[in-house]
């Protein structure tokens, strides 16, 4: 083999490699399917990008992005990501709570029973956001 074949391919290895572990440190997997949910609230109270999704205590997900609405400067709009195989309902509601002392924020999902069918939400639905 060639020097500038093997000089190709360990560039090729070497990007691939940056780009998988660029991903696995802002907390993105590549190899999994998900779904995405978004969620308006006025005060986001220091929510970040990365931080958990839990139903019950049990992190199912991640906040995937948040963005000024454009048509109410006053409400943000944040997009959740989720196990893609989880089933949640319609009506569930997403509600800000804080990690303890330090004041680490995340969003625990809250609904009252399992869904099925049309009862359930699908990616790209909006859930409502909980008091």
């Amino acid at each position: 083999m060639r020097k500038e074949t093997k000089i190709g391919l360990l560039a090729i290895i070497t990007i691939a490699v940056i780009i998988v572990g660029y991903n696995f440190l802002k907390g993105r997997e590549l190899f999994s399917s998900t779904n995405t949910y978004y969620v308006v609230y006025e005060n986001v109270q220091q929510l970040g990008i990365g931080d958990a999704v839990t139903i019950n205590g049990y992190r199912v997900g991640q906040v995937a992005s948040i963005e000024l609405n454009v048509d109410n400067v006053r409400a943000l709009t944040v997009g959740l990501r989720l196990e893609e195989d989880l089933p949640i309902p319609k009506s569930t509601g997403a509600l800000i709570k804080s990690d303890g002392l330090l004041g680490g924020r995340f969003i625990s999902l809250i609904f009252d029973e399992a869904c099925s069918g049309a009862d359930c939400a699908i990616d790209g639905d909006y859930l409502r956001a909980a008091e």
